[in-house]
């Protein structure tokens, strides 16, 4: 049986999921919005997402039509201080700086979408 510390190291130790995680520390985000940040495609943000779910350090909620991730409360002290520290040391590592320029741009356009296709959404159901 994995003790939680293997799977939280084993998470940290992908790029793809310490992009996510790190993008995460910062606010909830949409499929939408990490793909198009890292540029990665939907089917391995999923993927990824779903391995950052069951390792407890990744949770979701839906949202009209949308899935939103987070963090995870922290279960102990140790992950809370290395989720701390994943958004306050690492700020200066080149590809999550570039990521967090990048979600600045896609965040609003991801947004503007969600509200596309609830407006959608909601005229269908009054049609």
């Amino acid at each position: 049986m994995e003790k939680p510390v293997d799977g939280m190291f084993r998470a940290f130790a992908d790029v793809t999921r310490l992009r996510i995680l790190h993008l995460l520390t910062r606010r909830d985000l949409s499929v939408c919005e990490i793909m198009a940040t890292m540029e990665v495609p939907q089917s391995k943000i999923s993927r990824h997402l779903g391995y950052l779910r069951d390792s407890g350090l990744v949770v979701s909620r839906t949202q009209g039509q949308w899935r939103l991730y987070s963090l995870a409360e922290p279960t102990t002290r140790f992950q809370a201080r290395a989720l701390h520290c994943l958004k306050d040391c690492f700020d200066e590592v080149a590809v999550l700086k570039a990521d967090m320029a990048r979600l600045k741009v896609v965040g609003p356009l991801c947004a503007a979408r969600r509200k596309r296709l609830a407006e959608s959404a909601r005229n269908k159901r009054k049609g």
